[in-house]
């Protein structure tokens, strides 16, 4: 007869730590070897047989323990835990040595019954809690949790699971005690059957987890409490029915057939399901088949046992959208983008159809939480985001990258054309004003998009390819005057490339000092008295000879090499100051600066530095020209710049004035010192009554708030007479003087007169 296993290694037991569960592999097979000597052996006597089981226990509890404990004193050592866990390996081997002298002065047979109750015991409480514990604190250590934090979870009482298990195995022991050992022999004896179908009944109906046995057929014969709490199905009219009654839609038929493949085949499946109560309500389930079969290997039931997880699903799924949706507008975010538009482009790629990558950025966002507060400009967002949403097909995907940036994918499409009406579509609708917190509040927006054709790319193109190439389109949209649609091509990215060239031309251009500054005089035209002079940059080119700005600054804006070339300019034209203020020349000089050098968090201590180099620098001395489409895309920053530019002695002129919409609210605002008005109402108010009206009525609002005025692009003395029947006075342009290198200004000065008609 075989011996009995009295405990079945499985998956229970397991820790994580190889080494440490062969070892407890090996106490549980000493265990079956003491069981099995115990019921099949019951004519043992004398010490030989008895000695040897001791003494490999001993030699179990020396070479296990220690191993134990070197690999948790390496990881825990000096914690209360590791500490605690000692002693249970001390308390075992006074125990073994109590077994061993009870040995020389007892019966074998009865040493041996008290050392299988010891024994199974010590394993429940040992292995499946204190040691299962450690090696969860081990591994936690392994991964960085802090030290105190995985002693605090170490300490945490057993998990009722856990205790519920633990409480299983004693009650093994004591069906196992040695009075059954002694019934295991008479396995006819129906006292015993009796007492073992009393526990299954027990077990069965105490049970937390639902437990259903059904025929071979999957007709239900029996279920459980538990299952009547879960299912919402009472005993009586759940048997004889088919387990199909929880069956839900929420799985196909390959699930199914997997699921019954998985039975005919391994005698068990374990998963997750999607059921159904009732009352018709969804519920999830973690669930467990094994099949029982009969000597001849033929399935005589199915026994599932589950548990409700729908709670812990929807919290998952709360998890997931969390992790994957933007928390302003709960449109997907960056994350969810990429794995839809990995999606997309495996899809396009198959069907070879065209698909439609589109970033947009919303113009005029900034200035909105900069004059009315983030949370207005948080809530126009949401708004653009529903409507934006609503113009969109369905299957396409609208994300939400930050800030003001969202990204549309347009799948599905018959070619690139197809995909405009959609997008003008959403321009459109992005235009037009939005009411918010009853104030009008309106936005447009840039876009840039780029196209994948399945039929011809294939799988040629990843998904941030398709995304930089929408997002460099988006940026020349911006530049080429925003609220438009830039589609991009491999030629825009040759460009691209070239302008990269450019730039490290430019660059090696200032290390080589060939770059210079000329100077263009600004007069009062009454009193022919000249003012000051704007500083103007050049490039004595190698090859090309002298080029004019619009050249070269266009091709380094927005990129760091427009801040070096705005530090050299006022650099050299404090240094020109310099030297005509000890010539006895007093030139106040005006510059104009970048965005991108407006924005440098240092930009006042830079201007600061700078000035404290100009020992003949005197207030006024300075002026700084900003854009006025600069000062309106970043109001509150432009003003607090202009306010510190005043503190060091720099004046601050608004360049290009009329051009950028300004409100009167924010040319109060920016509260600068001069006003220049755009050449190009110059340029036409000899014919042009609407020019005209325009150039008055900035004569009025330079008067209202105090500011300087300065007329540029005067080309003709014409020009200059329309000029002053208007109020104005102080003018800049060819008809004054073109823009001249130092000496040429001197020369210049010495010959200049104002004209007749501007003097009359």
């Amino acid at each position: 007869m075989s011996p009995i296993d009295i405990f079945v290694w499985n998956e229970s037991f397991n820790t994580g730590l190889r080494e440490v569960d062969e070892q407890h592999l090996r106490l549980v097979q000493l265990i079956n070897r003491v069981a099995g000597k115990l019921a099949l052996d019951p004519g043992l006597n004398g010490e030989n047989v008895l000695g040897a089981l001791l003494e490999e226990f001993r030699a179990y509890a020396q070479g296990h323990f220690r191993f134990e404990e070197a690999l948790w004193g390496r990881y825990m050592g000096g914690q209360l835990s590791e500490a605690r866990h000692r002693q249970e390996h001390r308390v075992f081997e006074d125990r073994l040595a109590e077994l061993m002298q009870e040995a020389r002065e007892q019966p074998s047979q009865e040493v041996l019954e008290h050392m299988l109750d010891y024994l199974v015991r010590w394993l429940a409480g040992h292995i499946l809690g204190s040691d299962q514990r450690m090696a969860r604190s081990v591994r936690a250590l392994s991964e960085g949790k802090a030290p105190e934090l995985v002693e605090a979870d170490a300490e945490v009482p057993a998990h009722e699971m856990t205790r519920a298990m633990i409480d299983i195995i004693l009650s093994v022991y004591a069906a196992l005690s040695r009075n059954t050992l002694m019934l295991m022999r008479e396995l006819a004896a129906g006292a015993q059957r009796e007492r073992q179908l009393q526990l299954a009944a027990s077990v069965f109906e105490q049970a937390s987890e639902a437990i259903m046995i059904t025929d071979p057929q999957a007709v239900i014969l029996e279920v459980n409490d538990a299952f009547t709490r879960i299912t919402g199905f009472a005993r009586e009219e759940a048997v004889g029915r088919n387990a199909r009654l929880l069956r839900s839609d929420r799985h196909s038929l390959d699930f199914f057939r997997g699921l019954w493949q998985s039975l005919l085949q391994r005698g068990r499946w374990s998963g997750e399901v999607w059921g159904r109560r009732r009352d018709g309500q969804l519920f999830a389930k973690q669930q467990t088949i094994s099949a029982v079969r009969g000597e001849d290997g033929a399935v005589l039931r199915y026994v599932s046992l589950f548990t409700d997880i729908t709670a812990a699903k929807h919290h998952q799924q709360e998890l997931e959208h969390v992790v994957h949706h933007d928390p302003l507008t709960h449109l997907p975010n960056r994350l969810l983008l990429g794995d839809r538009l990995q999606q997309a482009l495996a899809r396009g790629s198959r069907l070879q159809e065209v698909l439609a990558v589109a970033v947009l950025d919303l113009d005029g966002f900034k200035t909105v939480n900069e004059v009315h507060g983030h949370a207005l400009g948080d809530r126009l967002l949401v708004l653009q985001a529903t409507r934006m949403r609503h113009w969109l097909r369905e299957g396409d995907t609208l994300a939400r990258l930050g800030g003001d940036e969202f990204v549309v994918v347009l799948q599905d499409l018959q070619d690139a054309q197809s995909a405009r009406p959609i997008l003008e579509r959403l321009l459109q609708s992005i235009a037009q004003p939005l009411e918010v917190e009853g104030r009008q509040l309106s936005v447009t927006a840039s876009l840039g998009v780029s196209f994948f054709d399945g039929h011809e790319q294939g799988g040629d193109v990843d998904a941030d390819q398709l995304l930089r190439q929408a997002e460099q389109a988006m940026v020349l949209a911006k530049q080429a005057g925003r609220n438009r649609i830039e589609v991009f091509d491999a030629a825009q990215e040759r460009l691209q490339r070239g302008r990269q060239e450019e730039l490290q031309r430019i660059a090696d251009g200032l290390r080589a000092d060939e770059f210079t500054l000329h100077y263009q005089p600004k007069v009062n035209m009454r009193s022919g008295a000249v003012v000051g002079v704007e500083a103007l940059i050049r490039w004595q080119h190698p090859q090309r000879g002298l080029l004019a700005p619009i050249k070269f600054l266009p091709l380094i804006e927005g990129d760091a090499l427009a801040v070096e070339l705005d530090r050299w300019v006022l650099r050299t034209a404090l240094a020109q100051l310099q030297r005509w203020r000890e010539a006895g020349l007093n030139l106040p000089v005006a510059i104009n600066a970048s965005a991108r050098w407006l924005n440098e968090p240092d930009f006042l201590l830079q201007l600061h530095v700078a000035l404290a180099a100009c020992p003949a620098f005197q207030p006024g001395d300075l002026e700084i020209e900003v854009l006025e489409t600069r000062a309106l895309d970043d109001l509150l920053h432009v003003a607090a710049l202009v306010q510190g530019c005043r503190a060091l002695g720099v004046r601050v002129a608004l360049d290009d004035f009329g051009t950028g919409y300004s409100s009167l609210a924010y040319l109060k605002r920016l509260g600068v010192d001069t006003l220049k008005v755009d050449q190009g109402f110059v340029r036409d108010c000899l014919e042009d009554p609407d020019d005209l009206a325009i150039l008055d009525a900035v004569r009025g609002l330079a008067g209202a708030f105090g500011c300087a005025l300065v007329a540029e692009g005067v080309e003709t003395v014409a020009h200059g007479q329309r000029l002053l029947q208007l109020g104005y006075e102080t003018v800049q342009g060819y008809a004054v003087a073109r823009p001249l290198q130092p000496d040429e200004l001197l020369d210049w000065l010495q010959r200049w007169r104002t004209p007749d008609d501007w003097a009359g």
